[in-house]
């Protein structure tokens, strides 16, 4: 049995990978935008598939304008996300989930209990971006 990865077009984005006995079972787990490739030519934590070549994903290029914040005053911004960006906050055991919406390329953020925090910006098309944040 052939094994296929399946990619996103316009991103490059992996979709996932499949073994199909032939290719008319193949094709039909081909949706429009997608295309094939065989094999497992594409690790898609770390690369995409772009113009026929695997690339390596690079960061998220966001930039965060303070890293100590007071927990009664402040708040961060984190600028120069991609669209549609998840973003976790994690704190001891507590984990805070958002989403960037529609052209959204900000998040701004304050935290009320002191302490150290990790952000993590996530985009399929980078490699997730992460930020260590003290709250006095």
């Amino acid at each position: 049995m052939a094994i296929y990865t399946i990619i996103e077009e316009a991103t490059g984005i992996v979709i996932k990978k499949v073994g199909r006995p032939d290719t008319v079972s193949l094709l039909s787990s081909v949706k429009k935008g997608q295309i094939y490739i065989e094999g497992y030519g594409v690790d898609a934590k770390t690369q995409l598939y772009i113009d026929g070549e695997v690339v390596d994903k690079v960061e998220v290029p966001a930039t965060i304008n303070k890293t100590t914040i007071d927990a009664s005053t402040e708040t961060a911004t984190i600028t120069n996300l991609p669209k549609l960006t998840r973003i976790s906050i994690i704190y001891s055991d507590a984990i805070m989930n958002y989403r960037l919406e529609g052209s959204d390329t900000t998040f701004e953020f304050s935290l009320d209990e002191e302490g150290s925090y990790t952000i993590e910006c996530m985009s399929p098309v980078y490699l997730n971006k992460v930020f260590n944040v003290e709250v006095i």
